[in-house]
């Protein structure tokens, strides 16, 4: 695999297969972090971090194969779940920023990277953006889709979605111990995301076309919810709906502000759970971004349409050619 294929008595459960690499590593705290590693290590490495509650297979449908197909040997990728996601360790509390970015920058010792091209997708730019601001010594460039703002007035423009969410998920209580898995995945789905791509319908009263369009999205979001228990999407939801206080307002503008890595902010015109604004915001505070708005992309299209994702990872693949 290369210069990251190391022997390290914290790497577990190691596969390799069609040069990739997936185990587990286990980090300070106890917990184990499931990963995979695809290319040549000895090439730079890119991190693609999932967003929102879904595992790393958020990627494999459209924007991994779309990246490797603009970028070929030339870089090496890497994809994990967070700690309570899929097929790392069950959560034990709640999920903070803060313990994410913590553990990332672990994952990232443990497997000999010392430094990363970082990718995010929604939520896990905020990661990308936070490790950079605690750590750049690990991060030589930041991309994201979809960019939330943790700014107070920012962030509360979400706020009402994902209350909405968390609401759907108290009325299936009864779930939330088991994973989500093939018996319970078309209760979850039809109950949480099928009323956000169709806004006030349910599985009852949509149409015809709506169906089969419902048919097709279900079936792609299926590998990438699986095996996260459905307890934890409710406490990601809960969390995103959180207001900082004052201080933990302040210094996140901060450290937005003193981001110095070439960063590539992306972010679809027609996004209605991020708003546009929370990418203008970071592009306003980060010296030297660069921001790229998609007409009539919304903010899960690139995951699941790939004419769309292909248009991303081409902007993006120019970004890091130029970067590198």
């Amino acid at each position: 695999m290369g210069k990251h294929d190391l022997v390290n008595k914290n790497i577990e459960e190691v596969v390799i297969f069609d040069n990739c690499m997936e185990g587990k590593i286990e980090i300070a705290s106890g917990a184990r972090i499931s990963y995979r590693l695809t290319g040549n290590s000895s090439k730079p490495v890119i991190v693609m971090v999932n967003g929102s509650i879904f595992n790393y297979k958020q990627f494999d449908p459209v924007l991994l194969p779309a990246l490797k197909d603009k970028l070929g040997d030339d870089f090496s990728i890497l994809n994990y779940d967070y700690v309570g996601i899929a097929n790392s360790s069950e959560l034990d509390g709640d999920f903070d920023f803060i313990t994410i970015v913590k553990e990332h920058k672990e994952l990232l010792e443990i497997l000999g990277i010392e430094k990363a091209h970082h990718l995010g997708y929604s939520k896990g730019s905020i990661v990308s953006f936070l490790m950079a601001a605690a750590h750049p010594e690990f991060v030589e460039t930041i991309g994201g889709y979809g960019n939330p703002n943790l700014e107070k007035s920012i962030s509360q423009a979400s706020n009402d979605g994902f209350s909405e969410r968390s609401q759907s998920l108290r009325s299936i209580q009864g779930l939330w111990e088991n994973d989500v898995d093939d018996s319970n995945y078309g209760m979850v789905y039809d109950t949480v995301f099928l009323p956000v791509i169709f806004p006030g319908k349910n599985v009852n009263t949509i149409g015809k076309v709506e169906k089969a369009k419902n048919m097709v999205v279900k079936k792609k979001l299926r590998p990438m919810l699986m095996g996260t228990k459905v307890e934890n999407l409710y406490k990601l939801y809960e969390y995103y709906t959180r207001v900082p206080s004052d201080d933990e307002n302040t210094r996140y503008v901060e450290a937005m502000k003193g981001i110095k890595q070439p960063t590539l902010l992306m972010h679809g015109d027609i996004d209605h759970i991020v708003p546009l604004a929370a990418s203008q915001k970071l592009h306003e505070w980060i010296s030297g971004s660069k921001l790229k708005v998609f007409k009539g992309f919304t903010h899960s299209e690139p995951i699941l349409v790939k004419k769309k994702g292909k248009k991303l990872m081409a902007e993006y693949s120019n970004f890091i050619k130029s970067n590198s």
